[in-house]
C-alpha cells in the first residue's frame, strides 16, 4: 500500500516542516526526521487497517441499537421488527471475520470501542444518506450491493467530516494528513474483495515493494545532505528569470526533493520524477507554480544529462 507517491508526500511534509529548525546538528536532525518519517509510514498503514476494521465496529454499534430498541419496556412496531439489512450486510460480516485484519488488530491492540462517539457520529451520518435509505428499502441485496454500500459510505461520510478528523488528530498527529489518501486505498480494497475468499481475503500489504522503505530513506538522506548542491542548481537555473529568494519555501523544497530523486535513482525515468513533483506542486502550491517547477526541473535535468552528471538505466522487461 505504501508506494513512492505516498512517500514523496511524506518526505515533502517532513522536510518542509524542518526548514524552520536550527541546523546546528544536521546528523541528529536527519536521524530524528527519519524516525518521524518511519512513524508516519506506520501510522498511515495503521489508519488503513483501522478504517477497514471500523466497518465491523459500526455494524456492531447498529446491532446494539437494535437490541436496545427490542428490550425497551414499550418498544415501537419498528423496534420490535427492525430492518436487519444493514447489520446483516454480507460484506461487513466478511470484514468482521477477516483473518489479516483481526491479526493486525490483535498485534496493535487497537479498539474503536474506545471511541463510542466516533461510532455514533459515523452511524448517524450513514443513516442520513439517500443511498443508505434506498439500500434499506430493498427487499434483498446481493454481496456486490452490500460492498457498494460501504464504498459509498467511505466516499460520502468521511471526507470533510470535521468531528471525525478532530478525533483522528487527537489520536495521531499523522492521521488527518493521511486520511484523504488512505480513504482511496480503503475504497479500492473494498472493490477487490471477493465473497468466495471468505475470511482469507487478502488486504493490501504495508509496502508496495520490498525496496519501498530503502527508497524513502535514501531519498530523504540525499535531499538533506546535498541540500546546498541542489539549491545551487536551482539558483543557477532561475537567476536569469527568477530570484531564488523569491521562490516560495514550498516550491524550493519540492525542487530540492525532485532533484535528489533525479540524481540518486538511475532506474526512475526523469519524466516520471518530474510529473510526480509537478502534481505535488499543484496540491501544495498552485497550478501556476506547477508550470514553473516543471520548466526548472526539465532544464536542469537536460543539462545534467548533457554534462554526464547523471545517467539513467533502461530496465529490461
Amino acid at each position: 500500500m505504501i508506494n513512492r507517491t505516498i512517500l514523496r508526500i511524506k518526505i515533502l511534509q517532513i522536510l518542509f516542516a524542518s526548514q524552520s529548525q536550527k541546523k546546528s546538528d544536521v546528523q541528529k536532525q536527519l536521524n530524528d526526521n527519519l524516525k518521524l518519517l518511519h512513524n508516519s509510514i506506520d501510522a498511515t498503514y495503521n489508519l488503513y487497517v483501522y478504517l477497514l476494521y471500523l466497518i465491523s465496529n459500526v455494524t456492531s454499534y447498529a446491532e446494539q441499537l437494535i437490541d436496545e430498541g427490542k428490550n425497551k419496556l414499550l418498544p415501537t412496531e419498528e423496534e420490535r421488527n427492525p430492518n436487519m439489512r444493514f447489520v446483516q450486510n454480507k460484506f461487513a460480516l466478511q470484514i468482521q471475520e477477516n483473518i489479516a485484519i483481526n491479526e493486525y488488530i490483535e498485534k496493535t491492540k487497537f479498539s474503536w470501542k474506545n471511541f463510542d462517539l466516533v461510532l455514533k457520529n459515523i452511524y448517524e451520518t450513514i443513516v442520513a444518506q439517500d443511498f443508505y435509505k434506498e439500500y434499506m428499502s430493498k427487499e434483498n441485496s446481493s454481496y456486490e450491493e452490500d460492498k457498494e454500500l460501504w464504498r459509498n459510505i467511505f466516499k460520502s461520510c468521511f471526507y470533510d467530516n470535521e468531528f471525525f478528523e478532530e478525533i483522528l488528530e487527537n489520536y495521531s498527529i499523522h492521521w488527518t494528513d493521511n486520511l484523504a489518501i488512505v480513504l482511496t486505498f480503503v475504497i479500492k480494497t473494498i472493490k477487490f474483495f471477493d465473497e468466495k475468499n471468505g475470511a482469507n481475503q487478502e488486504i493490501l500489504p504495508q509496502y508496495q515493494t520490498l525496496d519501498t522503505l530503502s527508497y524513502a530513506n535514501e531519498l530523504y538522506k540525499d535531499a538533506v545532505l546535498n541540500e546546498e548542491k541542489y539549491l545551487q542548481l536551482i539558483d543557477k537555473q532561475t537567476t536569469a528569470e527568477w530570484d531564488i529568494d523569491r521562490i516560495s519555501l514550498m516550491d524550493k523544497t519540492i525542487l530540492q526533493i525532485a532533484l535528489a530523486e533525479i540524481c540518486t535513482f538511475p532506474t526512475i525515468p526523469i519524466q516520471v520524477s518530474i510529473n510526480e513533483y509537478v502534481e505535488l506542486t499543484k496540491i501544495y502550491s498552485d497550478e501556476k507554480n506547477a508550470k514553473f517547477v516543471n520548466g526548472v526541473l526539465d532544464k536542469i535535468s537536460k543539462r545534467l544529462l548533457d554534462e554526464g552528471s547523471i545517467t539513467k538505466v533502461k530496465l529490461v522487461k
